[in-house]
């Protein structure tokens, strides 16, 4: 080890920093508002770390629900139709740098996600360009940092959540190999008495809004919602009193455009 040759200092782009000084000077005047969400632009940092495409899989469609009328599902969960749900965002703000750079490092480590499908590196010489992070507020539990990022030479497409590698592709394949406005992968659990419900996605550019909600025997969750950032997103809910099981709560899942027009919608469980 080098003890007199000081480390790498993270360069970050002149957009990027420009964006973090008026949200940190925002913060400081603003501390009783809520954040508002703005797109973090482009930085390159230095990573040790380097990918090659993996696929992923959609996951599999139990039910549909489309956009006039409520969902059908089975007998005993609440139907509700979409416009009689409460609405509650999950945006919590920008990330910065220092946990930015801990988290991107986190997800590039060779590892599988909670699917099961791996992510693979090798080369110490790849770099990284942030597209887009931010703290996500998650329903019975504590906030995110969802992040993406591409990573070079390789020019691949990496979605994280708190360091956890959620997917990965060849950037815009999506756009190309899929016909669905939304690609994902959904999850559910029962923990601590309530259903929690989860779904990480990527879009087409017409989707800026993904919502969620759970709806069970006893009731349904408020749609908890984020905007789209980079065409992805993690959306969650959780409803108290429910459980994750078939036959007893059902998730929902929907898109909206920029006029608040829904344009896909499905539901799982």
């Amino acid at each position: 080890m080098n003890l007199t040759t000081p480390p790498p200092v993270e360069q970050l782009d002149p957009e990027y920093a420009a964006d973090l000084k008026q949200e940190l000077v925002r913060k400081a005047r603003r501390q009783e508002q809520p954040r508002s969400h703005r797109r973090v632009l482009f930085t390159w940092v230095p990573i040790v770390a380097a990918v090659t495409a993996v696929a992923i899989s959609t996951a599999s469609v139990v039910g549909l629900s489309q956009s006039r009328g409520g969902p059908a599902g089975p007998a005993g969960i609440v139907q509700l139709p979409a416009d009689q749900s409460p609405q509650q965002t999950l945006e919590n703000g920008l990330a910065f740098p220092p946990e930015i750079d801990t988290a991107a490092r986190e997800c590039l480590t060779p590892k599988k996600n909670a699917y099961g499908y791996p992510n693979h590196l090798g080369n110490p010489e790849a770099a990284k360009t942030i597209r887009s992070a931010r703290w996500i507020k998650i329903p019975g539990d504590l906030p995110r940092l969802h992040l993406t990022l591409v990573t070079r030479p390789a020019n691949v497409w990496y979605q994280c959540l708190d360091g956890e590698f959620l997917r990965d592709g060849v950037v815009l394949e999506d756009r190309t190999w899929y016909n669905e406005p939304v690609r994902g992968t959904w999850a559910w659990s029962t923990v601590d008495g309530e259903a929690r419900a989860s779904y990480s996605f990527r879009t087409d550019p017409a989707v800026t809004r993904v919502e969620l909600r759970i709806r069970g025997t006893e009731g349904a969750s408020p749609w908890f919602w984020v905007n789209v950032e980079d065409s992805s997103g993690y959306v969650a809910a959780a409803l108290p009193g429910a459980e994750a099981q078939h036959g007893r709560s059902e998730v929902d899942v929907r898109a909206l455009d920029e006029n608040g027009k829904q344009v896909w919608a499905k539901t799982f469980g």
